[in-house]
């Protein structure tokens, strides 16, 4: 359920708004990355999820540009 809604809020964000959104999961993407590197127990949940995050943002951008 949290899954549609947030793919709803995302679908009426502007460009600009989805753009910032993107580059905050790319830096949290990176920390993830960076703290799995450092600590082995961290889950590989959180960055697989936040790569899904990531793709469907960028295809959401890309089919707004676009158009």
């Amino acid at each position: 359920m949290k899954r549609v809604q947030y793919l709803k809020n995302m679908r009426d964000m502007t460009l600009q708004e989805l753009n910032q959104e993107l580059s905050v999961l790319l830096r949290t993407n990176f920390y993830y990355k960076w703290k799995k590197r450092i600590d082995s127990s961290e889950s590989t949940h959180f960055v697989l999820q936040n790569r899904r995050n990531i793709a469907r943002l960028k295809t959401i951008i890309k089919s707004r540009s676009e158009t």
